[in-house]
């Protein structure tokens, strides 16, 4: 009996043993984004690593650190095709980050909704841009709606039809992004025309100035220029990312098939998954 007793003591340390290593490495995994920034703090070292945790405490930057390794794991595993054992672990990372990703973004359209009645409620006065704006988050709540709803199928938490819901997806992403392009576009346009009315004036001014004897500079103020720049950087920013995830959304629905006569392969997949997905990285980083 005392045999017994102590074969089921081992038994439950051991066991115990076996569920507790988890759970500690899962606890650092938690606690270590704190602890280090705090490290980082006491010993006065760079502020870089308190951003990065920052960054890294951000949904969306999380979100776009794991595109990063989806699209990168589905470049590689294309390119490294002739090695079919590391291909296909590369291949079997992509389309488990792919998941991952999809589990994190249910109810994302409820974001979608938010931004919707903001866009409704705002006055921007120019109303291209409000219309484009509103159906493009109004594209990107459908694809939300389904992308959510292929995520519940695959997982067997709901029975429906997986394609279906994949295509059409993939729909409304392209739609979403379509007018987003639109209003990108848009944009520029009215930057350029800001940019040379700005000099336009200066030119006049100086004419005027120069007429009446004064000296009065022919060029627009530099901190004027230096802002329409800059969201004119911003602009071309976002035509990247949106041109770079319209590769994939249009390769969802076949665009490529009935227009060039066939899809577009992995690399240029992920090319441009990866393209939009560092370029948001860039655009999320904490400037301090």
């Amino acid at each position: 009996t005392q045999s017994t007793w102590g074969e089921q003591v081992s038994g439950s340390s051991e066991a115990f043993k076996s569920l507790a290593r988890p759970c500690v490495i899962f606890s650092l995994f938690l606690l270590a984004p704190s602890q280090l920034a705090k490290m980082a703090s006491q010993q006065n070292m760079r502020d870089e690593l308190a951003i990065w945790v920052k960054f890294w405490n951000q949904t969306e930057g999380r979100d776009k650190l794991c595109k990063m390794l989806q699209y990168g794991a589905r470049g590689l595993a294309y390119a490294l095709q002739s090695n079919k054992e590391v291909s296909g672990q590369l291949s079997a990372l992509f389309k488990a980050t792919a998941d991952a990703r999809k589990i994190f973004r249910l109810g994302k359209s409820v974001n979608e909704y938010t931004k919707l009645k903001e866009i409704a409620n705002g006055k921007e006065p120019d109303t291209l841009i409000k219309a484009a704006n509103f159906l493009s988050r109004a594209g990107f709540l459908a694809y939300w709606v389904y992308d959510n709803l292929f995520i519940l199928s695959k997982v067997k938490f709901i029975i429906g039809d997986q394609n279906k819901y994949n295509k059409r997806a993939m729909l409304f992403w392209t739609i979403g992004l379509l007018f987003g392009i639109l209003l990108e576009l848009y944009k520029l346009h009215k930057s350029l025309e800001q940019e040379r009315a700005a000099h336009l004036a200066a030119a006049r001014a100086a004419a005027a100035s120069s007429a009446s004897g004064g000296q009065v500079s022919a060029q627009p103020p530099v901190e004027l220029l230096n802002k329409i720049r800059e969201e004119r950087n911003t602009i071309y920013i976002n035509l990247a990312k949106n041109f770079g995830d319209l590769i994939t959304a249009s390769n969802g629905i076949e665009l490529p098939h009935k227009i060039l006569g066939h899809g577009f392969n992995d690399g240029i997949i992920a090319l441009g998954g990866l393209t939009s997905a560092a370029l948001t990285c860039y655009q999320l980083y904490p400037a301090k």
